[in-house]
């Protein structure tokens, strides 16, 4: 079935232009991730702030980047994919140069992070999977 969980980040905190906060989901995700939605929230400024989320280290697998926005404000949603390897962790091709990509599976809680916003800016995060 496909599901959907949103977490809301706390405010910003810091010099306009500067502001920073940084918190782990209390909740997991088990499953293949589909779709990340980031929404921007108060006024943060596009020249300088970056959202990033990563997965935490848990559960016998390492961190991974599952977003990293740049100098950007505008909602967007993005859709992770993973790179499908065999066994010897060289990736899987169509035809020699075109990797064959697979959603991102994920078992564990992220890290959300808003960098270079302004104080008091937030983010929100919704995260759409297939699970069980």
């Amino acid at each position: 079935m496909i599901y959907s969980r949103t977490y809301t980040l706390g405010a910003a905190v810091g010099a306009d232009g500067a502001a920073t906060k940084s918190e782990e989901t209390p909740w997991a995700i088990v499953g293949k991730l589909l779709a990340v939605g980031i929404v921007y929230k108060d006024s943060p400024p596009a020249a300088s702030t970056d959202v990033t989320v990563d997965t935490v280290a848990e559960n016998g697998m390492p961190s991974q980047s599952v977003v990293s926005l740049t100098n950007a404000a505008t909602d967007t949603v993005v859709y992770p994919s993973q790179n499908i390897t065999i066994n010897t962790g060289v990736a899987q091709t169509y035809d020699g140069t075109r990797n064959i990509k697979n959603p991102l599976v994920v078992a564990g809680r992220f890290t959300i992070a808003i960098t270079g916003a302004n104080a008091a800016d937030y983010v929100v995060v919704t995260f759409v999977y297939e699970g069980s």
